[in-house]
């Protein structure tokens, strides 16, 4: 009787038993359904996140989703429920849905492939039908790809300065400076007995010739901080402007940076000399044309060195300002007369020289005479000591050499503005276009205006640093450095090796080739008269700008979809790995 009682409540045991790990177990399959369609919603909503973000950004991950205290509806659990209990019914539902069977045909692998081949294949097409529809699109639109948006500024940041021409330096009157578009003053043509002496004598006849023929309306006195105005001159002649941002290859913003920080350089105190650049920087990223591309296809124009933009502390003794170092600037291209090797997003352009055709024929009828004219001096230099400078004593000793070499010529630069013969263009291009070598040492900075000078009058340029040309001007210089220049390293500290004997050692011919490189692309290297109409054959260092910094952005975007493709990609395999990791753990 005992016997016969535990076992009928031992039997009542074992049923309760199965219908407790009957209900646990569709109680865990239910949670494990609500974890699985939760991380299906989750990956379709990063995917449409990711599709939707804005090119440029940052991918922005939403709130974590915790899915041990995360509640379901009602109609989720039901769902959830129902769906176990066909599951618990169907062992073969259950084991497709678990992935456990796989079922693969003997031809899966080939199938893969020829399924491969057909996709490449499709994008190929794709490409190829791409590429004939843009031909298609230069065809009957030549500007197609080379549209630039130029934001509409306050004149505060450009055209007032202008006005403003007599407080631009604390020392000299800039309103002849920015007169003529930015040009300067107009040079006229000095006659032989106003312009005779010595020199012209030494020199030969052939400076006299030159002189005679600077022509009025091609050169003009233009300051080396000039660059700003001469390209936003430049700019507005651009065949290819458009009022639609959307259909803009780049986007220009014509702050005279450069104009305003020498307003408030010297005595002004770091909140003043900081004001314009955050009120500019601060508008330009509430435009819709900004947020696109968040600045990625914007570009600007500092007509100073990139350091006097770059003031990395709040000391007052440090110089000049943060316009370049702002969060946003960083994603603009900036085009400087000197960059920094330290950052990308800065790219050196040629100083602004005395030459400014209005033709073609001016540029081409130039380059014959250089040519053609007689160099009676193996290597020259003109400019001043910098024994405090970035050149240091290396000047010293290279006026030293140049002062007891027969065969070297010095122009002796002074600090008078007024009566400093370096800066008056008929000086200057006479003494380059008589020597075959032109000493380009570093001053207070890497750079010099004078490597323009010189190279505009066909003299080869003799570097001592690599930065004072090779890594600043690579959209306007040839790749190949020695093939228009010569570098000659230091001895020692401050010491230059001689030079005469260098430049000696150089093969005739290969001097030769040398100069008809430099000759060559004089057009690279000057920026045309804004005031007369575009050049119709030559391109000149704007033209060569501008499509540089398009390119740039081109190649900025291609990159910029590639790693948004990458990152969804990412994304997408993450969330299935967790998602099969769930499963597994399910079943």
């Amino acid at each position: 009787m005992d016997h016969h009682l535990f076992g009928r409540a031992g039997m009542s045991m074992i049923k309760m038993e199965r219908v407790t790990n009957l209900a646990f177990l569709s109680g865990f399959r239910t949670r494990c359904m609500l974890v699985t369609s939760a991380f299906a919603m989750w990956w379709v909503i990063i995917t449409l996140h990711i599709s939707h973000s804005p090119p440029g950004s940052t991918l922005l991950m939403g709130p974590s989703l915790d899915f041990s205290t995360q509640a379901a509806g009602k109609d989720a659990a039901e769902a959830a429920s129902l769906h176990s209990l066909l599951l618990s019914t169907n062992p073969i539902a259950e084991n497709s849905a678990s992935g456990l069977h796989h079922h693969h045909h003997p031809d899966t692998q080939l199938s893969r492939a020829l399924h491969d081949e057909e996709e490449e294949e499709r994008t190929f097409k794709e490409e190829e039908e791409e590429e004939n529809q843009v031909q298609q699109e230069l065809v009957e639109d030549p500007c197609a790809g080379r549209y630039v948006y130029v934001h509409d500024l306050d004149p505060r940041f450009n055209e007032e300065l202008l006005r403003q021409c007599k407080k631009l330096n604390p020392w000299v009157d800039w309103c002849n400076v920015v007169s003529n578009a930015g040009l300067g003053t107009m040079v006229k043509n000095n006659n032989r007995s106003s312009s005779s002496s010595e020199e012209d004598v030494e020199a030969g006849s052939s400076s006299l010739d030159l002189q005679l023929e600077l022509e009025p309306g091609a050169w003009f006195e233009t300051n080396q901080f000039a660059l700003e105005m001469i390209f936003h001159n430049r700019m507005k002649q651009y065949t290819c402007l458009t009022k639609n941002s959307s259909q803009a290859a780049a986007i220009f913003v014509p702050f005279y940076a450069g104009l305003e920080l020498a307003m408030n350089l010297w005595g002004a105190n770091i909140s003043v000399r900081d004001e314009a650049p955050a009120k500019l920087v601060g508008w330009l990223e509430t435009q819709s044309e900004w947020k696109p591309h968040y600045g990625h296809d914007h570009f600007m124009v500092g007509g100073r060195i990139t350091w006097d933009f770059r003031r990395e502390t709040d000391d007052e003794g440090d110089w000049g300002n943060k316009l370049f170092v702002l969060p946003a600037s960083l994603n603009m291209t900036l085009l400087v007369i000197e960059a920094s090797h330290l950052h990308q997003n800065d790219v050196g352009i040629p100083y602004p020289t005395y030459f400014h055709p209005s033709l073609d024929s001016q540029i081409h009828h130039w380059q014959q005479r250089m040519r053609q004219a007689s160099r009676p001096w193996l290597f020259s230099f003109a400019g001043a000591s910098r024994t405090e400078a970035l050149g240091g004593s290396i000047r010293e000793d290279i006026i030293s050499q140049c002062s007891n070499s027969s065969r070297c010529k010095l122009l002796a630069c002074q600090n008078d503005a007024d009566n400093n013969i370096c800066l008056q263009p008929h000086h200057l291009m006479k003494l380059f276009s008589n020597s075959v070598f032109c000493v380009q040492p570093p001053g207070d900075s890497y750079t010099r205006r004078s490597i323009f000078d010189s190279m505009l009058a066909g003299c080869i340029p003799v570097f001592f640093h690599e930065r004072s040309a090779y890594t600043q001007y690579v959209w306007h210089l040839p790749a190949n450095h020695s093939s228009y220049s010569v570098m000659i390293a230091s001895s020692g500290e401050n010491k230059a090796n001689n030079i005469e004997e260098v430049l000696l050692r150089i093969p005739r011919a290969e001097v030769e080739h040398m100069r008809q490189t430099v000759i060559g692309f004089i057009p690279n290297l000057v920026y045309a008269n804004p005031l007369a109409p575009p050049l119709q054959t030559s391109k000149d260092a704007f033209d060569i700008a501008v499509q540089a910094v398009i390119d740039r952005v081109a190649a900025w975007k291609v990159q910029n979809q590639q790693f948004q493709g990458l990152q969804k990609q990412g994304t997408e395999e993450t969330a299935m790995s967790m998602h099969r990791r769930v499963q597994r753990r399910c079943n």
